[in-house]
């Protein structure tokens, strides 16, 4: 009778520790591809939203024109990591995780190494889509544009993109209802006029008007369209990778100098745009949202120079301390000294404070 129940126990301890070491299984599987889910259709999906934690990473090396891509390198290993493993078996994201692992720390490389690692980066973007890549054309003897690169990186990782909606009242009966339609976008754009400085937060709301004229057949069968106000609303903004939101002012203008479309000749906006370090969403501004959200700054890339020539650096914000990245060099900015290089910036990114 004894010897049966040692059996019975140690059979049942048995089955006990093989589902055990199966559950531990599943845990180390789940955890291996680092906060991602399997959807039933095969898609991985981020477990949660959280901003990725920056760290003060490597420089890069100028390989000849090529600031832009080192500012932008330095914006994806600092905020936007976690995408790339979604593609990981593809040329470009694993281009992307190289240098990505070599700047932060997680490799010890040598500078030439980073060099090397960020041009197989740049040749991967320049393949074309059916090879993997994103088609990216160097515009040669012209400024690169940091924004339409981040831009079409998004776009070949799928990016989750926020929508701008479009509230329609109606003149006199005031009823409301939405246009159909919307406007999806990853950068907001935020217009900019020449010597009129303004603060972060008055450009922002200036560029959600409260409300524009648009002629509408209100019903479908009016004998007459109706002039309707059409108010933009902002959706799904907590879609965003990361909750980030990134503001793009539109620093480059175009003047039409014999009315025509062919001949134009562009400038540089260089206003200031004060106060840049936080900016507020009002839940009104939003079509989903019951409060307001609020962002701080967290990185941006300045350009300094004009239209046909200049060069970008990145800046990050690091357990508070605040980052450049210039090409190779890599360097503290004290707190007193950031505002300048700030108000000045090309790319604004944002995060959102719980």
């Amino acid at each position: 009778m004894i010897a049966y129940q040692n059996y019975k126990f140690s059979f049942v301890t048995l089955l006990v520790s093989m589902i055990l070491l199966n559950s531990c299984d599943n845990c180390r599987n789940a955890t291996k591809s680092d906060r991602l889910k399997q959807t039933p259709k095969g898609k991985e999906e981020f477990l949660d939203n959280e901003p990725e934690i920056p760290t003060k990473n490597k420089g890069i090396i100028n390989i000849g024109n090529s600031c832009y891509m080192n500012s932008v390198i330095q914006i994806l290993a600092s905020f936007y990591q976690k995408p790339f493993e979604k593609k990981k078996e593809t040329p470009l994201a694993k281009a992307a995780n190289d240098i990505i692992n070599a700047i932060t720390d997680k490799e010890e490389v040598t500078p030439a190494e980073i060099r090397k690692k960020a041009t197989d980066f740049f040749n991967a973007l320049k393949k074309p889509e059916q090879e993997g890549g994103i088609d990216w054309k160097p515009k040669c003897g012209s400024q690169e544009d940091a924004a339409e690169l981040i831009g079409k990186i998004f776009d070949w990782l799928d990016m989750p993109k926020a929508e701008t909606n479009y509230k329609l009242i109606h003149p006199t009966t005031h009823a409301e209802r939405w246009k159909t339609g919307t406007d999806l976008w990853s950068i907001w754009q935020l217009p900019m006029e020449k010597n009129q400085v303004k603060n972060m937060q008055t450009l922002f709301d200036n560029s959600l008007p409260s409300g524009n004229p648009i002629d509408i057949n209100w019903t479908g069968h009016d004998a007459n369209d109706v002039t309707a106000t059409e108010i933009p609303r902002l959706k799904n903004l907590n879609q965003l990778y990361g909750k980030m939101l990134i503001i793009s002012p539109k620093r480059f203008e175009f003047d039409n100098t014999d009315n025509t479309a062919s001949k134009k000749t562009a400038s540089k906006i260089t206003t200031k745009i004060t106060a840049p370090f936080t900016l507020t969403i009002k839940k009104e501004q939003t079509a989903d949202l019951s409060q307001d959200l609020l962002y701080e700054l967290v990185g941006f890339i300045r350009h300094s120079g004009d239209v046909g020539g200049g060069h970008y650096v990145t800046y990050t914000q690091v357990d508070s301390k605040w980052i450049l990245y210039d090409d190779s060099s890599v360097s503290e900015v004290p707190v007193g000294q950031i505002q300048s290089p700030a108000e000045q910036a090309y790319l604004f990114f944002y995060k959102q404070v719980p």
